[in-house]
């Protein structure tokens, strides 16, 4: 047994080992940060539409904020006065031979322990750097876009609709991940739908159990960015600002359950070209504005400098 449970650890030693070495430790990390305003005299060329397109497979910084907040299990369960019986079960038989089996087991059990804390703290991998939880939403802006974001709503001339901030990876010759920008004021949801089988749509998934199921929520202002490393840094964004119809009184209900009547005006913002890290970029349409702001970031642990390849890219 104790042989069979050191092959398990050699095994483990193997396969973790070229997992580490083959995550690219030179692989920049960057912070994004992203304003989105609208001009106070801008005219808003938007077309009608019946339904709006959804955006919540999107990565949700802000989400994913929330999810990383929640509790832990161990957490939850932290404090409980349930009692554990801790009590060792009573040996099977008194044979000597069985008791040295065990402790044979117990032997191996404990190799296999000091492996793995071993594995953790780099005795036996290189050490890799700590970078903070990607396409986390952070609490404030840096300096420099604080500055920005003042001046936005201290002018006359724009309203500020969202700001954004997080940290990704990005690789030369990849792309990130599609990332979701709205603002707070939800202007519809796709609630529960059934197929003629009986099956429970809500927000793209399939259930039986109502209560495992939410809406898909629609913003007033939605959309993505994506950023893809090519020779040069490109962000590509696609933001749609959205206003329903109020029905007039004279609006005929006939009418309100007609596909031809448009709900919504839609003005959209699509726009993709180069972004040069550490400088302040500015995407613009006759009705949304955005400031965009990247930067490398150097490890949390201090373990290293930032990448050449990103310090290549402000140059």
């Amino acid at each position: 047994m104790k042989a069979y449970l050191s092959r398990i650890v050699s095994c483990m030693a193997m396969l973790l080992l070229p997992t580490a070495l083959a995550a690219d430790v030179d692989t920049p990390y960057y912070r994004i940060e992203i304003i989105v305003f609208s001009h106070a005299d801008g005219r808003p060329d938007g077309h009608e539409v019946n339904q709006l397109q959804d955006f919540s497979a999107l990565t949700d910084p802000l989400i994913q904020a929330r999810r990383a907040a929640l509790p832990s299990a161990d957490e939850l369960h932290h404090g409980s006065d349930r009692e554990v019986d801790i009590r060792p079960a009573p040996e099977s038989s008194d044979d000597a031979a069985s008791r040295q089996a065990q402790q044979a087991e117990l032997d191996a059990v404990l190799e296999l322990i000091d492996t793995l804390a071993d594995l953790e703290e780099g005795t036996l991998m290189p050490e890799l750097p700590v970078w903070p939880e990607p396409y986390l939403a952070l609490d404030r802006l840096s300096p420099k876009m604080e500055r920005a974001l003042a001046r936005l709503e201290d002018s006359t001339g724009h309203e500020v609709l969202s700001w954004q901030a997080w940290h990704q990876p990005l690789a030369s010759g990849t792309a990130g991940e599609r990332v979701r920008i709205h603002d707070d004021r939800p202007i519809t949801a796709d609630w529960l739908k059934m197929t003629p089988t009986g099956t429970i749509i809500a927000a793209g998934q399939q259930g039986r159990d109502i209560k495992h199921l939410a809406p898909t929520w629609h913003y007033r202002l939605d959309g993505g960015v994506q950023l893809r490393q090519r020779q040069f840094m490109h962000l590509e964004s696609e933001l749609h600002w959205r206003v329903r119809h109020e029905p007039s009184r004279w609006t005929t209900s006939l009418e309100l359950d007609t596909e031809t009547t448009a709900g919504y005006r839609v003005h959209r913002m699509n726009q993709s070209r180069t972004v040069r890290p550490g400088r302040l970029e500015y995407f613009d349409s006759s009705w949304l504005g955005m400031l965009v702001l990247i930067e490398p970031i150097a490890p949390l642990d201090g373990s290293d400098t930032v990448p050449d390849e990103a310090v290549n890219d402000m140059d």
